[in-house]
């Protein structure tokens, strides 16, 4: 099924994602933003339209990354617009991992990674700063080191999606 976005883009639909910034709530407020997205109270993950995030997956993708040495709980929640907002530079609908002004983790999603061994040369449109631009990017790039200027690393890969079902809202 294309949808009017998708077919302005001339793109599969399952190629349209969005950036979401969450916030690790159980860490404390001036817990620092570090490489690793286990440690870090403030995260992006890239996920597909096609799916919804699934903060409990996502907790116990984190929770089996994390270092040994962290005492630390997962309570993830979509940060708020002005802490995202200030986190990035980006505002409601326009938030992309490119040229952040707090250099956070990214996460991918397992679902987007898999699109590179699915389908060679596949490629993702992400948000691109302003909410009437989009960026397209071969997936095996966003994966390699250093593709994305808000990282310090190569983007980790975890489960943190499932499908979206019909009826679910597609801005969460």
């Amino acid at each position: 099924m294309l949808t009017p976005r998708s077919k302005f883009l001339d793109a599969p639909v399952d190629s349209l994602c969005k950036s979401l910034v969450l916030v690790n709530s159980a860490m404390p407020a001036d817990a620092p933003v570090t490489a690793d997205p286990s440690t870090s109270r403030f995260v992006v993950v890239l996920l597909q339209y096609v799916s919804r995030l699934d903060t409990d997956q996502l907790a116990k993708s984190l929770r089996a990354h994390a270092p040994a040495s962290h005492s630390g709980g997962f309570r993830l929640a979509v940060a708020d617009e002005d802490a995202s907002c200030a986190m990035t530079g980006y505002g409601h609908n326009a938030v992309t991992p490119f040229g952040s002004d707090t250099r956070l983790p990214v996460v991918v999603s397992e679902a987007i990674a898999g699109m590179a061994g699915s389908r060679p040369g596949a490629a993702v449109w992400l948000g691109g700063g302003h909410v009437d631009v989009k960026l397209r990017l071969p997936v095996d790039q966003l994966l390699r080191p250093g593709a994305l200027t808000a990282l310090t690393s190569r983007p980790l890969v975890l489960r943190c999606s499932v499908p979206r079902e019909a009826g679910d809202d597609a801005s969460a």
